[in-house]
């Protein structure tokens, strides 16, 4: 399904007749010969680093007004230049679970899980500890000398000491870990968990901490979620196996008048081909 169907940039002489004309954003895109995107299920950018992907993502993303989980590139000059700009959108109205994605949020939500997870060993450390004295104290005869209100604590965590294994008590007290997968495992299943039926999702950079495999999958979820779940994709990328994703529109941002070429044209995929051309013995096994 096709919500985005055409984004317009203001041309340079538009944004030359502004005050913020020198600010970012204004001049990116005319450099590139770059004022219209017609869009298909899955369209890719591609390109160098600087070529002006991700600021295009966060201008389509201002302007429809997406939802995202972290900061972006901005400027004093930023809200101006989106307000010149236009999007055409199926029935003038955007699915509501459609949102904004990148890498940066992959890494936050993970480095929340580790300092979350960091707070709960501290948590465990007091817990351990305080099973440790209860039970030393308790095997010792010492009493709880329960005199007031305020002893009641000390008197439940006796009792909770007597009925329950070091485990038990460090798990109940203490919490237990969030579950810890390598980052590629985290970034896969953080895409997964994200993407609804019948949205558009702006990603950026998608590849990043995944593996090629974990990659290849990722682009195949993509395809299905662009095929049978009513779901379209826009999506800035380095990665092989997005750039070649089934029947994209891949804009090659190294090119003047940036357009649509076909993916095996583009600067890095010829990259990539040469590696593997000038290993071609190795791959198929009949060299060294």
């Amino acid at each position: 399904m096709i919500y985005l169907r055409r984004f317009t940039i203001p041309s340079r002489s538009r944004e030359e007749s502004r005050l913020y004309c020198n600010d970012y954003p204004f001049g990116v895109f005319p450099r590139i010969g770059l004022h219209t995107i017609d869009f298909s299920d899955v369209t890719v950018f591609c390109g160098g680093n600087g070529t002006g992907k991700t600021t295009l993502l966060n201008v389509i993303a201002e302007t429809l007004r997406l939802p995202r989980l972290g900061l972006f590139n901005t400027s004093e000059a930023f809200g101006s230049y989106v307000r010149m700009c236009d999007a055409e959108v199926y029935r003038d109205r955007i699915p509501p679970d459609s949102a904004m994605f990148t890498s940066d949020d992959v890494f936050a939500e993970i480095i929340d899980r580790r300092a979350a997870n960091q707070e709960i060993g501290e948590k465990r450390a007091v817990s351990a500890n305080e099973y440790d004295r209860e039970t030393a104290a308790d095997q010792a005869g010492e009493l709880v000398q329960f005199r007031s209100m305020a002893d009641y604590d000390a008197l439940d965590r006796r009792v909770r000491a007597r009925r329950k294994s070091r485990s038990q008590y460090v798990n109940e007290d203490g919490g237990t870990y969030h579950a810890v997968d390598s980052n590629g495992q985290h970034a896969l299943a953080f895409y997964k968990a994200h993407f609804q039926e019948n949205a558009l999702y702006l990603l950026d950079e998608p590849e990043n901490s995944l593996s090629p495999v974990y990659q290849a999958e990722l682009a195949h979820w993509i395809t299905d979620c662009a095929r049978f779940f009513g779901c379209q994709f826009v999506i800035a990328t380095h990665s092989p196996f997005f750039i070649s994703l089934p029947h994209a529109a891949v804009y090659d941002f190294d090119t003047y008048p940036v357009e649509v070429r076909p993916w095996w044209e583009n600067r890095n995929m010829q990259t990539y081909y040469a590696l593997f051309r000038d290993n071609r013995e190795r791959f198929e096994g009949t060299g060294e």
